[in-house]
């Protein structure tokens, strides 16, 4: 037996999505996600899906749990069952709520038929930890795991299961704390590599093991770097600044106390503008940005029984951001590190690879009760490997601390960390007292002074930043956002569209060409646009031999482009002679094409002239076909146009 149900939920965020779907699955699997109680049925189908519903939304009736018996479809009737919010932890009156799709699919004889996605489906009742992996074993196994209990693909599956919104009793607050590695060539206070990938414990010396009688020594490019991206983030420059040393024990730690800044930072304050969903701007608010140095890298997995030590990061040089408690969502925090991510690419300070540890995360989260002055008690969680995890480690600790606070519970100060696999946080350690790192200044580090010349010597050396080349795309360019977009993404591609509008100032086409055709071959082979075969020059003849005409666009994307990345060598005018795809402009030859076309789809022409004028793009596509292209479009629409209108 199959049952379709309605749920609606009343408590959702304005301007979410429609609060209603239909589900369908068994009784038995029903109980098991949502509390029965709380959900009404439409429909019951014994015998399975009727072949005449399948993929159409329907409401046949209301089915009530209590007579068992079907009802036809009345409108006052569903205003009487409308639903109270549903079940327990994640919703009650005052309950989380939130908005995910859903996608349902019914598995029969083995075969799997698509009904619908039916919209959204408010507050499911199983932990967020899930979301992601049903997702992920649905797709390879056809199968999903509820509170540990396996299920076979004879029942309903649900699928693809985001979170869109979320709206709940209390605030969120958020402060990030992003360690950027610098590109140097040597660490920070001594001269050994830091090249990534080296054999363990290969790149060491007794600086930076913290040998005694070893003395530091600043790094001037690792301070140009630090100063770059203060001026990038319009932070106040520090002139004169202190080394200090925080003293604690770990094992990664081979001096015993780590070399950083603690109450003279390089750069305080500034802020970090980021996008919202919306549209609209917002501005994240920084505390500070120091230097220090790294630790080692303990790896626990290398050995049965034994941790081990790789020494060849101690002592890299890094800056720490540290953000005020201005991030909301995890929506906003992956906004805020991918604009970080892309400020260290721009100013060549670090490469951004989260994955290999070159730029990394901390989120500090706790909730409050909405309009509370008294911040909650503040959770770390770490071990963040890319932005996407960022995002997915919020949300889900968001969700957890609300449960927590809902079911009556304490928050406990800890560090956590984040599970990729299960997409959920898990304690690491207690912070049932404040650490005591006895700061004090660094006896053999003399203060670095930053000059009012130096400064502006720095600054001289920056590149152009994004917000820069957004304006001058937009406005001087006059590109769409979405074109500009695209384009300051990557500052190599921004770099390389400036090169051809330099030498061809057709802005629009040269956007078309960088985002379409040579964006979807970098993306073929593997590449950046920096390893690209053709040269700007080569790009910008493309584009003017389109638009002189000698070229339709479609040859010169199917035809001249494909042959030019093979003969890169070659200029676009002598391979548009030798493959022989220079435009057709001869009327007479069009002509002929067109009463071909038109006499191969006779009931086509005739509708068109009934008043179906948009099978004129038909008969345009037939006849650059038949010409491989090469035909004038123009032409070709003009030629169509006054044949059709003859008749």
């Amino acid at each position: 037996m199959i049952l379709v149900y309605q749920v609606e939920c009343k408590k959702i965020k304005k301007g979410s999505p429609v609060s209603r779907v239909l589900f369908l699955g068994k009784p038995k699997l029903l109980s098991l996600i949502w509390d029965a109680t709380h959900i009404t049925p439409l429909s019951v189908y014994p015998s399975g899906l009727p072949k005449q519903l399948s993929g159409t939304l329907f409401d046949p009736g209301l089915f009530d749990l209590s007579t068992r018996k079907v009802y036809p479809n009345s409108e006052s009737l569903q205003n009487e069952w409308a639903l109270t919010p549903l079940f327990h932890p994640y919703l009650s009156k005052k309950a989380v709520s939130f908005s995910v799709t859903l996608s349902v699919i019914f598995y029969r004889s083995k075969k799997c038929l698509l009904i619908r996605k039916y919209g959204t489906l408010c507050c499911p009742d199983f932990p967020i930890r899930f979301y992601e992996s049903i997702e992920r074993t649905a797709k390879v196994k056809g199968t999903y795991e509820i509170g540990g209990k396996h299920k076979s693909r004879s029942h309903c599956l649900l699928l693809s299961l985001q979170i869109r919104s979320m709206e709940t009793q209390f605030e969120v607050v958020i402060g990030l704390e992003i360690h950027v590695q610098l590109q140097t060539n040597s660490k920070a206070f001594s001269s050994d590599s830091i090249e990534y990938g080296a054999s363990p414990n290969t790149q060491i010396s007794p600086i930076s093991l913290g040998h005694p009688g070893t003395l530091p020594m600043h790094n001037k490019a690792a301070i140009d770097n630090a100063l770059k991206m203060g001026l990038a983030l319009e932070c106040d420059i520090r002139t004169v600044n202190h080394y200090s040393r925080k003293n604690y024990f770990y094992a990664d730690l081979p001096k015993g106390y780590q070399i950083t800044q603690f109450d003279t930072p390089l750069c305080n304050h500034g802020q970090v503008r980021i996008p919202l969903a919306d549209g609209s701007v917002k501005d994240i608010r920084l505390t500070r940005i120091h230097m220090e140095e790294d630790t080692g890298k303990s790896m626990h997995d290398q050995d049965l029984y034994d941790t081990l030590i790789d020494f060849n990061r101690a002592g890299t040089a890094l800056i720490e951001i540290v953000t005020e408690p201005d991030i909301q969502s995890g929506e906003e925090a992956y906004a805020f590190v991918t604009e970080i991510r892309r400020l260290v690419r721009y100013l060549e300070i670090c490469d951004g690879n989260m994955e290999e540890g070159s730029l990394r995360c901390d989120a500090n989260i706790s909730i409050m009760p909405k309009g509370s002055k008294t911040f909650g008690t503040k959770v770390e969680v770490k071990n963040m490997n890319s932005i996407s995890n960022v995002k997915r480690a919020i949300d889900f600790e968001i969700l957890r601390q609300t449960d927590v606070i809902r079911s009556g519970g304490t928050i406990l100060g800890e560090t956590r960390g984040f599970n990729g696999t299960n997409l959920s946080t898990f304690s690491m350690r207690t912070k049932e007292t404040v650490n005591d790192y006895r700061f004090f200044p660094d006896p053999d580090l003399p203060p670095t002074i930053i000059s009012a010349a130096y400064l502006a010597d720095v600054r001289s050396r920056m590149p152009e930043l994004p917000a820069t080349l957004y304006t001058r795309f937009t406005k001087d360019y006059a590109l769409s956002h979405y074109d500009a977009s695209v384009l300051i993404d990557d500052k190599d591609s921004a770099l390389y569209f400036e090169k051809v509008v330099s030498i061809l100032p057709h802005y629009k086409q040269a956007a078309n060409w960088i985002t379409g055709s040579i964006r979807a071959y970098l993306n073929e082979n593997a590449m950046g646009i920096n390893e690209f075969v053709l040269s700007p020059k080569q790009i910008a003849g493309i584009i003017d031999l389109v638009e002189s005409n000698k070229i339709s666009h479609t040859a010169a994307t199917q035809q001249l482009f494909p042959a030019l990345t093979k003969d890169p060598e070659a200029s676009p005018e002598t391979l548009l002679k030798k493959l022989g795809l220079s435009t057709i402009t001869d009327t007479l030859f069009i002509d002929t094409l067109v009463l071909e076309v038109l006499a191969e789809f006779p009931d086509k022409a005739a509708a068109y002239r009934s008043g179906k004028l948009g099978l004129l793009g038909l008969f345009v596509g037939e006849v650059m076909k038949r010409s491989q292209g090469k035909a004038d479009p123009k032409t070709a629409n003009e030629s169509v146009k006054k044949f059709l209108d003859l008749h």
